[in-house]
């Protein structure tokens, strides 16, 4: 991968090329993150489609009573710099796929957090990791427990709820798929990469520091 950043993505989305080779350390892959690309290995991926979420501060929609309910009941939602243990639960979960133990490594270089939703018993059933980059949260992978098959969902309302609060612009839960469809929208490339270029180096009202959060509101 040659030439700056910037001009390689710009000529990837003029010339509709979706990946592309890269060697380097985590400085610089942190800056292909901040251009918009997906890092994978070795190969970095420019996705003409991702679902996002705008969040104008006002959410897609609250979580339901039960999870009201639940969050109440001793349910805690919190944000954990160290990812080790839900990056080990999405592997068994998904299987190895793309986060091979170099991704892993990459992802903890460049401070990935983790969402993660709790029982009473302090047992993590569903968790979120992701990397915030300006006002932009990136979801990359996550799982759930089978155990709590609607954590996910609970986990997920209240991830909206949390960025809202924190004055988030934009929430990117990646490649289309067909759960995302109830909390956000295509964005194509052309779109998403000149919004990324655009809140990228702006600064939330509160950052998503490491405290446990229950945002529910009656």
């Amino acid at each position: 991968m040659k030439g700056s950043i910037r001009s390689v993505v710009d000529w990837m989305l003029r010339e509709g090329v979706e990946k592309a080779k890269w060697e380097g350390d985590a400085e610089f892959a942190e800056q292909l993150w901040r251009e918009g690309l997906m890092v994978v290995g070795k190969t970095v991926k420019l996705q003409r489609e991702r679902h996002v979420v705008w969040l104008g501060g006002t959410p897609v929609r609250k979580p339901g009573k039960k999870t009201r309910k639940k969050l109440r009941q001793g349910w805690t939602v919190t944000v954990q710099p160290n990812c080790d243990e839900s990056l080990a639960k999405c592997v068994a979960a998904h299987g190895e796929g793309w986060l091979t133990p170099h991704t892993v490594s990459l992802l903890k270089a460049l401070n990935a957090v983790s969402i993660e939703l709790r029982t009473p018993s302090s047992t993590l059933i569903s968790a979120d990791v992701g990397i915030v980059t300006g006002t932009i949260y990136t979801s990359l992978t996550g799982f759930t427990s089978p155990s709590h098959p609607n954590s996910g969902t609970a986990l997920l309302h209240t991830i909206n709820l949390l960025l809202c609060n924190r004055g988030f612009a934009m929430w990117d839960l990646g490649t289309p798929a067909g759960y995302k469809t109830r909390f956000c929208v295509l964005s194509n490339a052309t779109e998403y990469v000149p919004a990324r270029r655009r809140l990228r180096d702006k600064t939330p009202k509160r950052p998503l520091e490491t405290r446990i959060c229950i945002p529910v509101d009656d």
